[in-house]
């Protein structure tokens, strides 16, 4: 009986071999990837790390190439070979830097994108600007230099040969001075600076070195005191500055969209407190009267600075924010100190539609005695974005416990005519609701969700 089950299993797995002998035959035809169009190979393989991208040259003599196509490349230090006895610290910079270079050398087609992240660009200047030269002479679109040192990583004159560019972003980096003979970047779409050291003059030559430029970001850029921007095609404007560095719009007629952040540097102490920040400020807003959206936000030091300035009622009238129709802010109403600035942009938006309001620090806990009545808003003329435009508003974070939040929200509650939608996500006790129904609300078609905030 056992010889009978043993000879049963045998040609069960004799038959198994067999069939899957003929099912490899079957298909062991002609390499239908291989066969695919290089721009699909080379899509494929993008999506690999670059050293495994690399190692797809020895699949076939079809893929020897292909690697050297791929239209986004991050050079970080990744791409370093690894020691086969494990001693990676040994000169890990001149490992990268062979790697990059084997990279850029072997390139044969333009770059998309370009990511060059490494600390060792502060360490490896001159190795730094050859891969600028290279890639001046490959072609490339968008590029990323960021810099992981804590050292600066100073950009070279190469970097303004490279005039394909679309797109440029600097972290951490020092941009300290423009070569004589640069005259454009005649493709440059969009800039982005994080923690670049430069100067007010290298800035605004710069950016009025790009005729096309659309997008401009300029994050907490030191040594520059006065950002200049003139950029007739600018449409978005993002720029974060430490106090008091001053923006000033020259040219920029078809701006859209502005992000604006404002904080004193965290040397900061209360007695470098100034009125100038509201002055500095409103004169911005007099040059954005084509701008269609905007967001502000700032810390409490630069707040308190708001509040000691005199602010105006709102713009002049040649100067009203007339195309602004979602406004954005992320302030604290500690003491209601930010009401007098809140009044001054509701008057100076007359088509305003949407309104969202981002509140942050514990409103429960006074910073001081507050110049205000409690009731501000009750005294306030009407606005004109309230009685014929606002339709949607948004309260984040808001603390129910905080009256000066409640009396603001009560006012726009009462005041916004054609309101349709208030969104409000609150910390504190859930008895809001209760109060805010028991308002005469000046719209009969608002819709109130109030959810608790995470």
């Amino acid at each position: 009986m056992d010889r009978v089950s043993e000879e049963g299993n045998r040609k069960k797995k004799q038959n198994l071999i067999e069939r899957s002998s003929s099912q490899f035959e079957q298909y062991n035809g002609p390499d239908f990837i291989s066969n695919l169009p290089d721009t699909i190979l080379t899509s494929i393989i993008s999506l690999l790390p670059l050293r495994e991208a690399a190692r797809t040259s020895i699949l076939s003599k079809n893929w020897i190439d292909l690697w050297k196509s791929i239209p986004f490349l991050l050079l970080d230090e990744s791409i370093a070979p690894k020691d086969p006895n494990g001693r990676d610290d040994l000169y890990p910079e001149e490992k990268w830097i062979k790697a990059v270079q084997c990279i850029l050398m072997a390139r044969r087609d333009p770059i998309m994108s370009c990511s060059i992240i490494s600390r060792f660009l502060s360490i490896k200047p001159l190795d730094a600007d050859h891969f600028l030269l290279c890639l001046s002479k490959i072609g490339v679109e968008k590029l990323h230099l960021v810099n992981s040192s804590v050292d600066a990583f100073c950009i070279p004159a190469s970097a303004f040969s490279i005039l394909s560019l679309k797109s440029l972003l600097l972290d951490r980096c020092a941009l300290l001075e423009i070569p004589t003979q640069f005259e454009a970047f005649a493709s440059l779409k969009a800039i982005c600076f994080n923690f670049v050291i430069s100067t007010d003059d290298v800035i605004a030559r710069l950016v009025s070195s790009c005729p096309v430029l659309e997008s401009l970001g300029l994050h907490y850029c030191t040594g520059v005191k006065e950002f200049r921007i003139s950029a007739p095609k600018l449409l978005f404007l993002d720029i974060s500055v430490f106090v008091p560095a001053r923006v000033r719009l020259i040219d920029a007629p078809h701006l859209e969209h502005s992000d604006f952040s404002f904080n004193f540097p965290p040397s900061w102490r209360s007695s470098s407190w100034g009125v100038s920040e509201s002055v500095m400020l409103v004169e911005l807003l007099r040059d954005m009267s084509h701008v269609k959206r905007l967001s502000l936000s700032w810390n409490d030091a630069f707040a308190k600075c708001l509040s000691a300035g005199d602010v105006p009622s709102s713009l002049p009238t040649e100067h009203l924010l007339q195309n602004l129709t979602i406004l954005s802010m992320k302030v604290s109403f500690i003491d209601g100190m930010v009401f007098p600035f809140l009044s001054f942009l509701l008057r100076s938006c007359p088509r305003l539609q949407e309104l969202v309001i981002e509140c942050y620090g514990d409103e429960t806990v006074r910073y001081g005695p507050s110049k205000l009545k409690s009731n501000y808003w009750e005294q306030q003329q009407p606005f004109e974005c309230l009685a014929s435009s606002l339709e949607a508003i948004q309260m984040k974070r808001m603390h129910s416990d905080c009256a000066y939040e409640m009396a603001f929200v009560e006012f726009l509650l009462m005041k916004a005519g054609l309101l349709k939608t208030m969104i409000m996500t609150h910390r504190g006790s859930g008895e809001v609701l209760k109060e805010l129904c028991l308002l005469q609300w000046a719209s009969p078609h608002i819709q109130l969700t109030l959810t608790p905030s995470k």
